[in-house]
């Protein structure tokens, strides 16, 4: 069964290095580090960017939705179309409660309050995808400089350079736990992933 990876993001230069474009940034690293046919192609179809590869001998489809974040199911669903599918999808976005550095791999939980989350349950009608999601918040306090801000400009906010550092040391990680879900399970990966 081909698994699928998804990345979350907002389409355009403007949004590349904001808090919100995480999952873009973390799935094209590791489409950049895997075994891919050919770099990103244009779907107009499905208004995506995918790549196909392979992880651990098994076929993986990259995705980052080029509608804006609160669109991003109707991207996914022209991919993704049965239950099993959903089972074998991996979405990777950011999380304004986890500090940068941080990262939690979640299944079968509510959206969290985030709008593309939200567009993907809605679209798939399931919330049975894989999550892994990526802090983005102040290490010092999680959440909280969200929460005296509009949410929409903290997210849309760019990273400080020694945040981009601590996310490009964080990369590597996640590439791991995509492997480690592909091959062991998503249960065995939060074992092994969630505590630390």
């Amino acid at each position: 069964m081909q698994w699928t990876v998804v990345g979350l993001g907002n389409p355009g230069t403007a949004y590349t290095h904001t808090r919100h474009n995480v999952g873009f940034l973390a799935v094209d690293y590791i489409r950049e580090r895997t075994s891919c046919e050919a770099g990103w192609t244009k779907r107009l179809f499905a208004k995506a960017l995918t790549a196909a590869g392979t992880i651990a001998d098994t076929k993986v489809l990259f995705i980052l939705p080029q509608t804006f974040m609160n669109l991003s199911g109707q991207a996914v669903k022209k991919f993704v179309k049965s239950p099993e599918a959903i089972a074998h999808t991996i979405v990777i976005h950011d999380d304004v409660h986890l500090p940068i550095g941080q990262m939690r791999i979640s299944l079968d939980r509510g959206d969290g309050g985030h709008n593309g989350i939200t567009s993907l349950m809605d679209t798939l009608k399931s919330k049975a995808f894989i999550r892994i999601r990526v802090g983005v918040a102040p290490q010092q306090e999680a959440g909280a400089e969200a929460q005296r801000i509009k949410l929409d400009d903290f997210v849309l906010g760019k990273f400080k350079p020694e945040e981009r550092t601590i996310l490009e040391e964080l990369f590597p990680k996640i590439r791991n736990i995509v492997e480690h879900i592909i091959t062991k399970g998503v249960a065995d990966a939060m074992n092994n992933f969630n505590k630390k």
